[in-house]
Formats: structure tokens, sequence, C-alpha cells
């Protein structure tokens, strides 16, 4: 596989992509001698995920693991060379080892696991553009970004790529969403606005545009729609699930869930000289694949990193009698966060809570798994009205000016933005948002305060 980058990549040493793309692309596309039939017909495998959230190891029902992405990956690109692996973004923050070590070890997973490219998801950008770069380095694939400037800078290794997979001249625009990012200094170009700027340009030496995105389906649906020239998007953000790709206008779209439990699978059949997609097929494999073992290399990783915080992570704390969904999951903590402090309301923002409790031993890590993020608690004031927009249901026992609310921080600082509050109305708690939530299970063995 040759690898051209429309802006340059470096690649292992110092040699820059744009110093030998043109080179690579020209001895590896020109036209066959006059002796060799011409090669109009091509297939083209994009194997992909998204969302994957630092989800190392298969969870507490054997679903995922990097380890078993990974073999699959390795496995199909050893049997064929048409084969392109991409992820869709959010690969970090969702599990103790990203949280505690800042997503590094995520790319040393992925390093190992056969991935071409990658496009920064929103929450790549939890810990600031500091660890994106550190992430840069530490990846032997590039990480693409078209429409997110630092400063009017790139934040990404690249906007777009162009690679050769087998014959198969594939460029590729990585575009990121706005949502939760709120880091000052950046600034964002519409999916419109990329789509625009760089089709036209990759159109000219490509057999194929691929958007890859961090988007979100209805959004991603809403490109294809105003877009032309895409011809597949590989999406996510908003974890779907698409058991088959969908066409979408001129443009088909796929996105394999969350948290690796699937993988998604694309085979295209390509006319190279109309350029004409003749055929399309997808499914979603189920990981682990049925009759595969976890890849060693990447197991080794795995292990290595999981081994740092298993002493404090995979400690008993309670029993928690049957399976919690989030949204279970998420009042219970509200109900903790309530009593602990003692306020009028708690109130954890939608997407504040990121797995479910499964049925059995409460250890550490499930706490972890479910509060990933570096939050503390803050208590805001607010009015009845400014209740009622964030919990409709609310119920007032006595009129007051102002009601208390037992929060997380970064959902206070929204509440902040969103009400314009003044700042003796936000009274931040210097504890971790997890603390009491650890501290009851401790106390009580369990998870439901009802």
């Amino acid at each position: 596989m040759k690898f051209c980058s429309v802006d340059g990549f470096r690649l292992a040493g110092s040699i820059s992509v744009a110093a030998v793309c043109g080179a690579l692309f020209w001895s590896s596309c020109a036209a066959a001698p006059p002796s060799e039939p011409a090669r109009n017909i091509d297939t083209l495998t994009i194997l992909h995920t998204n969302d994957m959230h630092a989800q190392l190891l298969p969870d507490d029902k054997g679903r995922g693991g990097w380890a078993a992405i990974a073999s699959v990956i390795k496995a199909r690109k050893q049997s064929r060379p048409d084969v392109l692996a991409l992820d869709a973004g959010d690969m970090t923050q969702g599990t103790p080892v990203s949280s505690i070590f800042y997503g590094r070890p995520i790319f040393q997973v992925m390093n190992a696991s056969g991935y071409d490219f990658a496009v920064l998801g929103n929450h790549e950008f939890d810990n600031g553009t500091s660890r994106i770069r550190e992430f840069r380095e530490i990846a032997d694939f590039p990480l693409l970004s078209a429409n997110v400037l630092e400063h009017g800078e790139l934040v990404a290794d690249a906007p777009t790529a162009l690679v050769d997979v087998d014959g198969v001249r594939v460029g590729i625009i990585g575009i990121t969403t706005r949502d939760s990012i709120h880091q000052e200094g950046l600034s964002f170009l519409t999916p419109e606005q990329v789509v625009a700027r760089y089709v036209p340009e990759l159109d000219e030496r490509a057999h194929l545009i691929v958007v890859l995105s961090h988007l979100g389906h209805e959004r991603e649906r809403k490109l294809a729609l105003a877009s032309e020239g895409i011809d597949v998007i590989v999406g996510g953000h908003t974890n779907a699930k698409l058991e088959a790709p969908v066409k979408v206008g001129n443009t088909w779209i796929a996105q394999a869930g969350p948290r690796g439990r699937l993988l998604g699978e694309l085979n295209l059949t390509l006319d190279l000289e109309t350029e004409e997609i003749l055929s399309v097929e997808g499914r979603l494999i189920p990981i682990p694949a049925p009759g595969s073992t976890p890849d060693p290399e990447t197991l080794a990783i795995i292990q290595e990193w999981e081994g740092r915080v298993a002493g404090t992570m995979n400690v008993k704390i309670g029993y928690n009698p049957k399976e919690q969904s989030i949204s279970t999951l998420k009042q219970n903590i509200e109900r903790v966060w309530l009593a602990t402090y003692r306020t009028d309301f708690a109130h954890q923002n939608p997407g504040g809570t990121r797995a479910y409790l499964p049925a059995g031993d409460i250890l550490v890590r499930h706490i972890w798994n479910a509060m990933p993020f570096d939050n503390t608690l803050a208590v805001v004031d607010l009015t009845a009205e400014e209740i009622r927009t964030l919990m409709p249901d609310a119920a007032f026992d006595e009129p007051k000016q102002h009601y208390t609310v037992i929060t997380n921080s970064y959902a206070g600082e929204r509440m902040r933005e969103r009400f314009n509050l003044p700042p003796e109305r936000i009274h931040p708690i210097d504890t971790a948002w997890r603390e009491p939530i650890l501290d009851y299970v401790r106390k009580h063995g369990h998870l439901d305060p009802d």
C-alpha cells in the first residue's frame, strides 16, 4: 500500500510523503505496457471501526476487544492486498487506561492493529490539543481532520490523504464534529466547506472519494445530500449500528456501532476507467469473529497497559444483583450526589454516563468505565425556569429565588454558558465526580439508593 497525503505526512524517519508522493503515484499508477491488458475493474475492502472509546478488553459479555479486531484486520490484509482499515474517531476516553494515561496507550494499540487512517473525534480533544500532538507522534498512521483549526493552523496531521490500495486510488477527507469541543483558540469549517474545497483536488487523482467522518449519522446524511462527489462516508460519533451500508443521494454511508463489538466491512467493485461503483456489499462482523484468536502482538501491548491499573481497578467494592442500564445508572448517580451534598436537585448531563453497570461484582473499574472523564463536581444556583429547561419533570417543594443543583464540572460550565450565570452562582467542589459513587458502594455494598 502506498500513501500520498495532499498536504504531506511524516513517514517513519524523516521522509515526507509530499517529497515522495509523486514518485509513488506515478510508479504505481502509470498505464500498463501495451502488451498487457488494461485493468479496468478492481475491488476494495474497507474495514472500519468508530467510537471505540478505549475499549481495549472484551466487555463482561465477551464482546469486542481490540486484539480481536486486530486479528481480523491483519488476517484480511495477509490474505488479500485490497484492504484499507479506517477508524472514524473517538478512539480515546472510556476506560481507566485511557483516562489515567491521557489516551496515549490507545495509539500504541492501534499501531499494532493494522490501521491505515483515523479521523480525530471530539473526545480526542478532551485534554487539549497538546495531547493531540502527542497522539500524532505516537501514531504510525495519519490522524486526519480538515475542518478543525487552532489559531488558523490544522490540528491534525493533514486534512486529506491519497492512498493507492492495490491499484485503486482512494482520496480520504477527515471531518470532525464541533459538538462538545469547547477549547479556546479553535475554529471550525463547515463540512460542506471542506467537501467543496477538497473533493475537486482529490478527484483529479482518485478513483474513489471517502469522507472519514466523526459527524454523526444524521449529519452525515445531510452532508451527502448537500454535497457532490462523495462516494462513501465512513462515519462515527452517534454510535449508529448500520447492519448494511445505506445509500443517500449518490453516497454510500457505513457505521459500525460503538466500543468495538462489531467491525464494519464494506466491499466495493469499481470501474477504474469510469470511476463508477459497480457493486456495494457491507456487513458487520461480530467481535470476536467466529474461529479467530486475539492478535498476539496487540494483546501483549494491551496486557502491559492494563497491568499497570489492575491493582487499583480490578478491586471488588460491592455487588449488583441485576444489570443497570445507562439510564438507570445515571439516575442512581444523581441520587447518590443528591444524598451526599443535600442539594435541591442533581443533574448528570446526557452523555455523562458512558457505560452500563453489569450484574455481579462491582469493581472500581466499572465505575470508571461509566464515568471516565476527568470531571470534578459543582453546585450551581438556578432559577425554577432554568431548571425546567434541563429537567422538564422537576418538582418544586417550595418557591425559592434559586435552587441548588449538584452536577459535574463539565455540565456546570455548560449551564454557565447557556444561562449566562455570574460567578457567584457556581460553587466548584474539588472532588472527582466519581468519588461519591465509589464511597457509596464501598459503604453500602451496592449502587441502588432506593
